[in-house]
């Protein structure tokens, strides 16, 4: 039974702030991350060697993520969004390996694609870094795209620009009755987790990935929606990275 909408659950911003203040704090996450790299940078970066560029760029990465991680979370925290209601840990867990499966299932179906029509898509240019990467700083992998990466990202995408945008569009579906505004509501999320997935493909700028980050951002979206916890959606988005890196050493 859907959770009934009412005055109190609406948040305490007004609700075309929130999607606006929700993309002003995806972009400043950018901003900010191109602003530590630029400062561990060396001075002289035309001589810099290739080390010292990549202890920049991916402890840039790492410190960035985590400032903002611990930064935006609390923020998250004072929030008064309408939240899904949470389930128990069993079906959260289950959350998790249903959305590790779907995850698994979109990459095999696009590789599949991919062998139909002959095409062979380049890799990320963080990936391509990341596979090039010194030994000594893999330890910033870990901190960075394996955990705080996943995590920032999450709270982002799916703690605000999803909740936002589901509050935006939830004023329409408020005092209409039980039925209708159930099914309305449906479509509502639906079309939220539409709009924050094509987000996340488009931020990340690597063309030839984002119909993969699209599908990827959706899982997360709906694993999210239906446990309740952005612990699942951290979890699945921490868990294909991992993945992702690791077959990069290996395949």
């Amino acid at each position: 039974m859907e959770e009934e909408i009412t005055e109190q659950s609406k948040p305490l911003m007004a609700s075309y702030v929130l999607p606006v203040f929700s993309f002003g704090l995806i972009v400043s996450y950018f901003i900010f991350m191109a602003n530590i790299v630029g400062l561990l940078l060396p001075e002289n970066v035309d001589e810099a060697s290739t080390k010292a560029k990549e202890f920049a760029m991916f402890g840039g990465v790492a410190i960035n993520a985590i400032i903002c991680s611990l930064a935006f979370g609390f923020l998250l925290t004072r929030m008064r969004f309408k939240w899904s209601k949470k389930v128990s840990i069993g079906q959260r867990f289950a959350g998790v390996i249903y959305g590790f499966l779907a995850c698994i299932a979109l990459s095999m179906l696009l590789k599949a694609l991919y062998m139909v029509f002959n095409y062979e898509p380049e890799l990320q240019q963080v990936a391509e870094s990341i596979k090039n990467l010194h030994p000594e700083y893999l330890y910033l992998v870990v901190l960075g795209p394996m955990f705080f990466v996943p995590l920032v990202e999450e709270i982002l995408f799916r703690g605000f620009l999803y909740r936002s945008i589901v509050a935006y569009f939830q004023k329409d579906v408020i005092g209409e009755g039980e039925n209708y505004s159930a099914i309305k509501e449906k479509w509502v999320k639906i079309l939220s987790m539409l709009v924050t997935s094509a987000v996340f493909a488009l931020v990340h700028r690597e063309l030839p990935a984002m119909p993969q980050l699209f599908f990827l951002g959706f899982i997360f979206n709906y694993a999210y929606e239906k446990t309740g916890s952005l612990a699942v959606a951290v979890s699945l988005h921490a868990i294909n990275n991992c993945l992702s890196i690791v077959a990069l050493f290996f395949i």
